[in-house]
């Protein structure tokens, strides 16, 4: 449920190699759990932040509350033109000083033509996309709220050749 304890349906639960999607009511069946056993559950979806919680199988319910994420969508484009099929999009979340402090995936929507993030807790992030053929992008820096949609300005792609990486 939410913080309004609405359910959420389309929710991943994963419990080792156990994996079940709540239904429309927000409701999923982890089955073959033993009884006073403690178990990891991991909970993702769309809009959500990703987060595991520790439970022991005791009761036959248990209600999970989970924080709502933010999303950005940044339409990319082509300068060329050509419709873009498939590209990497991943985004960095940043402290106040700059500093990366976490990074994940995000996905192509090769339709609308627009890179999508989403599960974002509150912060500061930029997203990248990286296409076959084409420079790499970097969106300039935004904040986000929980349950906050970010739509960034438009961007084109110019073709050419990127090298991107990471010193550690």
């Amino acid at each position: 449920v939410d913080s309004q304890h609405r359910p959420l349906p389309g929710v991943t639960l994963r419990c080792g190699a156990n994996s079940q999607r709540t239904d429309g009511d927000g409701r999923a069946l982890l089955k073959g759990l033993e009884f006073g056993a403690e178990y990891a559950i991991k909970i993702s979806g769309d809009a959500l932040v990703p987060e595991s919680r520790t439970i022991v199988a005791e009761t036959e319910t248990v209600e999970f509350m989970v924080a709502p994420g933010g999303r950005a969508e940044w339409p990319v484009f082509a300068r060329d033109l050509a419709a873009i099929e498939e590209a990497r999009v991943h985004w960095v979340k940043r402290q106040h000083t700059g500093r990366e402090i976490a990074t994940g995936v995000g996905r192509w929507d090769a339709r609308q033509q627009v890179a999508v993030v989403q599960g974002l807790e509150a912060g500061t992030y930029e997203v990248h996309v990286t296409v076959p053929g084409y420079e790499s992008l970097r969106s300039e820096q935004f904040s986000i709220k929980e349950h906050e949609t970010v739509l960034l300005p438009s961007s084109s792609l110019e073709t050419g050749r990127s090298v991107s990486g990471r010193v550690v």
